[in-house]
């Protein structure tokens, strides 16, 4: 069963954000796409996920699509996920991943 989604995104994702989306996305057997623009990810990659969000912005359309036995339960989890996120300022996807590799 192959299901699609389109949502708006509220505010853009930090990178722990990310991490816990990519973990929810891994409980599903189906295969999960997300779609900004001409950009598609993996939706269970950190990596290709992190790539996506930097050029996303609040308010830009992402689409979720999703292939397989659980298609319908994955991408209503997944985009709720997105409709959670708490909007703060100064906090940002970029932000993140350049605090996490001075840190290490």
């Amino acid at each position: 069963m192959r299901k699609k989604r389109n949502f708006t995104i509220r505010a853009k994702p930090s990178l722990r954000e990310v991490t816990q989306f990519v973990e929810t996305a891994r409980r599903y057997s189906s295969h999960i796409m997300v779609c900004h623009g001409k950009i598609t990810a993996n939706s269970k990659g950190l990596l290709g996920l992190v790539s996506l969000f930097v050029g996303v912005e609040s308010g830009d359309q992402l689409v979720l699509t999703a292939a397989g036995p659980d298609a319908e339960q994955a991408l209503k989890q997944l985009s709720d996920f997105f409709h959670n996120i708490p909007i703060y300022e100064g906090t940002s996807l970029e932000a993140s991943v350049q605090n996490e590799q001075t840190s290490r």
